[in-house]
């Protein structure tokens, strides 16, 4: 995503690019008991404007953690909530139609000041941009699934879903 980050866009990685990240992720997995074992794979959803990235993935979170993405129009207005992207950790909060990130905290919300609102974004154009990114995990799958059937891995399907946090 930019110099120095571990994060690709997974719509850029090639079919042997895949094959290597699935033979590193699955080379402790007992696949016989994989429901166990098998984790999502690192990453996440960068949020970027304007060619500068505001929020990206830490340590701990995983390309599943899509649907804590998606719970945030769900969520009570004017309230801060966690966006669990690993830590530290992002807040959140809707305000007639805008959503207000925080900067990286780990601190207690109702202290944020407003010079620490990192970047609003319209609802809008998250839900939209959000969508897209579901397609593009959906289709992350399918390849993931495809990719192992064609290793010979039984369980690709469910290997998969675990993998993308689809499951």
């Amino acid at each position: 995503m930019r110099k120095g980050s571990y994060l690709v866009d997974i719509r850029t990685v090639n079919d042997n690019e895949l094959v290597e990240i699935l033979k590193s992720e699955l080379k402790d997995v007992e696949l016989s008991d994989y429901d166990e074992q098998v984790i999502g794979i690192c990453g996440g959803i960068v949020l970027e404007e304007n060619n500068t990235i505001y929020i990206e993935p830490s340590c701990c979170g995983d390309i599943g953690n899509i649907k804590e993405w998606e719970s945030i129009f769900e969520s009570e207005l004017t309230k801060w909530n966690q966006l669990w992207i690993g830590h530290p950790w992002i807040y959140y909060r809707k305000d007639n139609k805008i959503i207000e990130f925080s900067n990286y905290a780990e601190s207690n919300p109702e202290d944020f000041k407003e010079n620490e609102i990192l970047i609003r974004v319209s609802q809008l154009e998250l839900e939209t941009e959000l969508r897209k990114a579901r397609e593009q995990q959906n289709n992350f799958e399918f390849r993931i699934r495809h990719t192992l059937e064609e290793m010979g891995i039984v369980n690709a399907e469910q290997i998969s879903k675990l993998m993308t946090g689809n499951s």
